[in-house]
């Protein structure tokens, strides 16, 4: 057989099919039940990853799977402000919550892009103790939703984080249209959340609840344990969680303090002690039926009316209290919070502030103050009704309305009226005063056609440091 001849054979060999049983035809079908298997197996990973992705929207790059009980960030990527002119005492989310408890966060269950914007948080926490309850049931568990993800959180609030306390008012989330899928299973949102959290540390064998990042003081029902006991309790518990970011606008109260306060809430049954846009907290409009051309008024530096004033102080307004005529002069009357920029310290209280103007009759370019606003004020005192009250110097030219976010840090003041006589202030003018004031005007729209006019925007913690109350420092302002 010549050569040619053998490579012919061979191929011939080689091209026969193999007889079942055969070794080689059992290769080809365990490979074809392997490929089978495998294929099954991936299209139920795939049903499952699918499943899990109605709960997780995406997850960070660095995201650790080992770690998926736990948010993924708990500072996300983005910070944005948070905003909210209309503030909520204690009192009144509790009368509105159907559930009030304190909770533990068990684990983190999922997130969302959407929703909000800056996303949502799936929580599944544990009730440790219920204060109210009209939801028919008895919860051991419920799903906890919070605004923020990964990618995007409030600037200063930060997503929970594990073992974390908290006492909550809480309300179904269904009625904040949240867009995390939870299975048809019902999911709760803190009302006032973030401002309205209650973070619970201990100190010293004490249990605290810390009124988180607090605008204008919204636990308006309480009493704060101030200055140097406060502060205290803050650091601590940074310390403990450096994601807390709590500032000096916190501040602490004993939990024993809120639960007897809640004691006597449900003592008088209270179902709804009101809401922020009812009647009776709120001054009846934004201007009066007739507006008056203001007299012309002393005006001042910074510095001069800083010297002038009785006091300098962050206001917020908590409640509208009628009409008063003091010296012939009619006068809108507000309860104020207030933290103190002039006297020894850094105290805060309530305050009762006077406003010239009326339901009937306003001043032409200032408009009445509404429940949340937040003011920078230079206050006389004066006496009505045999009790103190304030009234701003200089008719409302001295005034700033502080438009921005979270706490002092990121707040923007713009300054009331036609004329920029606050020259000490040139250096911290943010530059764009139309900014600031549609922010302003986003949250309050009524506002926008009230002849309201600002001269300037200026850096609220400039402000801050410029009068001594940052940091312990001394400034030509301080005392």
């Amino acid at each position: 057989m010549t050569t040619e001849d053998k490579k012919c054979a061979a191929t011939a060999e080689s091209a026969k099919v193999a007889p079942p049983g055969s070794p080689k035809r059992d290769n080809r079908l365990f490979r074809i039940v392997l490929l089978t298997v495998s294929l099954v197996v991936v299209l139920c990973l795939g049903a499952v990853g699918i499943w899990a992705l109605r709960l997780t929207a995406s997850h960070p790059a660095d995201f650790d799977a080992s770690a998926a009980l736990s948010p993924p960030r708990r500072v996300g990527k983005i910070t944005t402000p948070f905003w909210d002119s209309r503030i909520y005492s204690f009192g009144e989310i509790f009368g509105m919550a159907p559930l009030v408890a304190e909770v533990t966060i068990q684990s983190w269950v999922g997130e969302t892009q959407q929703g909000s914007s800056v996303g949502q948080t799936c929580y599944r926490a544990t009730v440790n103790r219920v204060y109210k309850n009209t939801t028919g049931g008895e919860p051991a568990e419920i799903l906890l939703m919070q605004e923020g993800c990964s990618q995007k959180t409030y600037s200063g609030h930060s997503l929970y984080r594990l073992g974390e306390r908290l006492l909550l008012c809480l309300t179904p989330a269904a009625e904040y249209a949240l867009k995390v899928e939870t299975g048809g299973e019902v999911s709760y949102h803190g009302i006032g959340s973030p401002v309205n959290d209650l973070f619970l540390t201990e100190y010293e064998g004490e249990i605290y609840a810390i009124d988180r990042y607090t605008l204008g003081y919204s636990m308006a029902d309480l009493t704060p344990y101030r200055s140097e006991l406060s502060r205290q309790i803050r650091n601590a518990a940074n310390a403990a969680d450096p994601a807390l970011s709590l500032g000096d606008s916190s501040y602490a109260y004993r939990l024993a303090d809120v639960e007897q306060l809640i004691e006597q809430y449900r003592a008088s049954n209270a179902t709804d002690t009101g809401s922020p846009n009812a009647d009776e907290w709120d001054a009846p409009v934004y201007v009066g039926e007739e507006e008056v051309i203001p007299a012309e008024s002393q005006l001042y530096t910074f510095g001069e009316v800083y010297r002038l004033a009785d006091r300098v102080a962050l206001l917020t307004i908590v409640a509208y209290e009628g009409e008063k005529t003091v010296g012939g002069v009619t006068y809108s009357c507000y309860e104020a919070s207030y933290k103190e920029y002039k006297q020894a310290g850094s105290s805060v209280g309530y305050l009762t502030l006077l406003q010239e103007g009326g339901a009937s009759r306003t001043i032409q370019g200032y408009p009445l103050f509404h429940r949340g606003d937040r003011l920078l004020a230079f206050l006389r005192q004066v006496t009505a009704d045999n009790e103190n009250a304030y009234v701003p110097i200089g008719m409302q030219d001295h005034l700033m309305r502080i438009v921005s976010s979270v706490g002092e840090e990121d707040s923007v003041a713009l300054k009331q009226g036609t004329h920029d006589n606050f020259t000490e202030l040139e250096e911290s003018k943010t530059g764009s005063v139309e900014a600031a004031e549609e922010l302003l005007f986003e949250s309050q729209p009524e506002l926008e056609n009230s002849g309201v006019t600002f001269s300037g925007a200026y850096r609220f913690n400039d402000i801050r440091l410029l009068l001594g109350i940052s940091g312990g420092r001394e400034t030509k302002y301080s005392e």
